[in-house]
C-alpha cells in the first residue's frame, strides 16, 4: 500500500500575528503620522520664543518707552511677593500719587547709593510736607519715615528670576550688554514664529493638494 505524505505547516506560520498588520509602517505612514512629532517640537520652540520675546520686552523695551527703571532684587524682605532674583520695574512718580499698599523704591540715605524696595503702610503731612514709611512684608518693623526726595519711584510690575540674568552680566558692561542681548532674543522670537507660521501654512497647501 503507498501512502502520501502531506507536508506540516510550521506553527509559527499558523499562528496568527495579532496587531502586526495594524500597526503603520514607515512606507504605509501617513504624511500626518509622519510629521507630529516635528509639528510638537516646532510649537515647542515657538512657544518657548514667544516666552523669551515676551521676557525681553517687559525688561528692556517697555521700561525705556514709559521712562521706568529695571532693577534686581537682591534680598527677601518683600517675600512673598517678591523674591531675590526677580526683576522689578519702577517708574518715578509723585509722592502725592503714592498710597498706602503701594510698593515702592527709596534711597534711604543720601550719601549711600543703595536703594530700598518695601510696601508703603502709613502715609501722612508733618510740617506741610508729606510722609511715608515703609515695611517690607516679610519684616517686623517698620522703616524710618522717608520725603518726596527719597522716592525713586513705584514698582509697577515684577518678572520672576529675571535679576538673575542681569546680575550676571559686570556693572561695565551692563548700559550696553544687557539691552543687546535683549535686541538679540527679540530678534530670535520674531525669526521663529515667522519661519513657524511659514512652515505650518506649507504644510496645509500640501497637505490640500494631497486630498
Amino acid at each position: 500500500m503507498s501512502t502520501v505524505t502531506r507536508t506540516q505547516r510550521p506553527e509559527s506560520a499558523r499562528r496568527p500575528r495579532h496587531g502586526r498588520e495594524d500597526a503603520p509602517s514607515a512606507e504605509t505612514a501617513t504624511p500626518q503620522q509622519r510629521s507630529w512629532p516635528r509639528r510638537v517640537a516646532r510649537w515647542a520652540l515657538t512657544f518657548a520664543a514667544i516666552a523669551v520675546g515676551l521676557v525681553a520686552l517687559a525688561a528692556l523695551v517697555v521700561p525705556r518707552i514709559i521712562g521706568a527703571v529695571p532693577l534686581a532684587v537682591l534680598t527677601g524682605s518683600m517675600n512673598p511677593a517678591i523674591h531675590p532674583g526677580d526683576l522689578i520695574v519702577t517708574q518715578p512718580t509723585d509722592i502725592d500719587n503714592i498710597r498706602v499698599g503701594d510698593v515702592i523704591t527709596f534711597q534711604p540715605n543720601s550719601a549711600d547709593p543703595m536703594l530700598i524696595t518695601h510696601r508703603v503702610v502709613e502715609k501722612s503731612v508733618v510740617g506741610g510736607e508729606a510722609q511715608l514709611v515703609t515695611r517690607g512684608d516679610a519684616n517686623g518693623a517698620n522703616d524710618e519715615p522717608i520725603v518726596a526726595d527719597q522716592v525713586k519711584g513705584k514698582v509697577l510690575y515684577s518678572l520672576p528670576y529675571v535679576g538673575y540674568a542681569t546680575q550676571a552680566v559686570p556693572n561695565d558692561l551692563r548700559a550696553w550688554a544687557v539691552p543687546a542681548v535683549g535686541v538679540v532674543l527679540i530678534g530670535y522670537a520674531a525669526v521663529t514664529l515667522t519661519l513657524s507660521f511659514r512652515r505650518t501654512r506649507q504644510e496645509r497647501a500640501q497637505q490640500e493638494e494631497l486630498s
